[in-house]
């Protein structure tokens, strides 16, 4: 049989095959890798890659990714919420994603996940306040909440109860920010931040 590849110790977000989680040991002993600060650690793990194949991979492997990508960002810590009252809010957010086409939760994660590499291949999280690293998220995960699938201009085309209800200004994007301000409220997303902190938000 051919001889086994030998696993890359240090990888760039271009790499196509990324260490895994299972394979973190491994990367810790490289003493170069383990002592780097953790959003340059992050880079080298699974999820910071150019090469995400998102619809390839099971809604409930989506679920998982977006909540490692949450807690690797220190979302939980920021908002000071438990990390299991953030997983039922990304839940809630997996629900109200329709079986569109393309407006889905594999939208949703592909789109996430996106964000998360360029802030972190470009180094950005590292001059980002953590309360915006934490918005970052949110707007990511919640920026198309709720689509029923079908454009502004057909809203306003067809006088949809969207449409009607924003009247005609940009009814989609409204609608998507009534909803997320709703499960904000609905999980006390922002209770435990301070008023400056929420304004950011």
């Amino acid at each position: 049989s051919p001889k086994a590849e030998k696993p890359a110790r240090r990888l760039s977000f271009y790499q196509r095959r990324p260490l895994s989680e299972t394979n973190i040991a491994q990367m810790c002993a490289d003493l170069q890798v383990s002592s780097l600060p953790w959003f340059k650690f992050l880079v080298h793990t699974e999820l910071c890659t150019m090469n995400y194949d998102c619809p390839s991979l099971s809604e409930d492997v989506r679920f998982d990714h977006v909540v490692r990508m949450m807690e690797n960002l220190r979302v939980p810590q920021t908002l000071k919420k438990g990390g299991d009252d953030l997983k039922t809010f990304v839940y809630d957010i997996k629900q109200l994603m329709h079986e569109n086409p393309y407006h889905n939760f594999c939208h949703v994660t592909d789109v996430t996940q996106y964000m998360y590499t360029l802030i972190l291949a470009t180094h950005v999280a590292e001059w980002l306040r953590p309360i915006e690293l934490a918005a970052t998220f949110l707007g990511a995960v919640c920026h198309d909440l709720d689509h029923p699938g079908l454009s502004n201009h057909f809203q306003n085309s067809e006088q949809t109860d969207l449409a009607v209800k924003f009247n005609g200004e940009s009814p989609l994007e409204n609608h998507h920010l009534y909803v997320f301000r709703r499960l904000c409220e609905k999980h006390k997303i922002l209770e435990n931040v301070s008023a400056e902190e929420k304004r950011r938000v």
